[in-house]
């Protein structure tokens, strides 16, 4: 089991339904939909926030993909 699906098993119902929302977004282009931030020092880095959790993606031609999944403090080690 990776890293990324370990966390969300742990996370309840709700909270899994909103990231995977999320992360269908960024599988399907629509980064105008999502509140994103641009990672500071990252080329084609973003995250998105979900109250304490944090998505770490990029973009790469024109593909997301996911880099991390996890609370505000872990997230960016």
């Amino acid at each position: 089991m990776d890293k990324i699906t370990k966390f969300l098993s742990k996370l309840t119902h709700k909270e899994q339904e909103k990231i995977l929302h999320i992360i269908q977004l960024i599988n399907m282009w629509n980064w105008e939909q999502l509140d994103h931030t641009k990672l500071v020092g990252q080329d084609n880095m973003y995250r998105v926030r979900v109250g304490k959790i944090r998505i770490i993606y990029s973009i790469d031609n024109n593909k997301g993909q996911i880099i991390n999944i996890d609370y505000r403090g872990n997230v960016y080690q």
